[in-house]
């Protein structure tokens, strides 16, 4: 194929002036006109194509057995996106504070006792469901004003008494009644509502600090509140 394509003379010299690695690439350049157009298959290495050293090894020629050449299977292709996301600025949300402050007013709660009304008021909303009368603190033992909540509910409760330590039981001679629920405490002495044995003394001002009531009027009480409830003494 040299022989016929270049003149003898023109191989030795170019031969002598190129070296013989860049003779041959030329040499190859008719043959490479011949392959195929772009956008046609290309065989490529099979997919058992060991790399070592950075030269690919090729499988045994198939041809010097006999028989023929197997096809080359394509060489799986792995792509990888580098993909950058940017997100839009997204405005704070406001902090939401009290969950109770999104209730509707009609589910909420509260106690306000007025000490000159003499009288408890439930509150559910602006709107008052229900009032009781009650005897407060006596003049020296007045029931603190204030907000506060309800920290006790007690049934059927006994009572210690606060300077001699005896104990009565739950009945019809306790002191606290059927019901009790505390809303005050410094931690030693406790005043809360709670039924009385004595009912005629109820709308005077007669306890050491308690709101005491008629035992019916502090059972309807006790059902309407819960652990946490406000409490407004004014």
């Amino acid at each position: 194929m040299v022989r016929r394509l270049w003149p003898s003379s023109c191989v030795g010299h170019w031969y002598h002036l190129l070296g013989s690695s860049l003779l041959a690439v030329l040499l190859a350049a008719p043959a490479l006109a011949q392959s195929p157009e772009v956008g046609s298959a290309t065989p490529s290495l099979p997919a058992t194509t060991a790399f070592e050293g950075g030269l690919p090894t090729l499988p045994p020629d198939a041809n010097a057995t006999g028989s023929p050449a197997a096809p080359l299977a394509p060489v799986p292709r792995t792509t990888t996106f580098n993909t950058t996301v940017t997100l839009l600025d997204q405005p704070a949300l406001p902090q939401l504070g009290d969950p109770r402050d999104f209730l509707p007013d009609e589910a909420r709660t509260r106690l306000v006792l007025r000490l000159n009304d003499r009288r408890v008021y439930v509150y559910r909303g602006d709107e008052t469901v229900a009032s009781y009368p009650v005897a407060i603190g006596r003049a020296g033992w007045e029931t603190p004003k204030g907000s506060y909540e309800v920290i006790q509910m007690i049934k059927d409760p006994s009572w210690r008494h606060p300077w001699e330590g005896y104990v009565i039981p739950p009945g019809p001679d306790n002191p606290l009644g059927n019901r009790w629920i505390g809303f005050w405490t410094d931690g030693k002495n406790f005043i809360g509502f709670h039924g009385t044995p004595n009912e005629s003394l109820i709308g005077q001002a007669v306890s050491h600090g308690c709101v005491r009531m008629r035992n019916q009027d502090i059972q309807a009480l006790f059902a309407q509140v819960e652990m946490g409830t406000p409490v407004v003494v004014e």
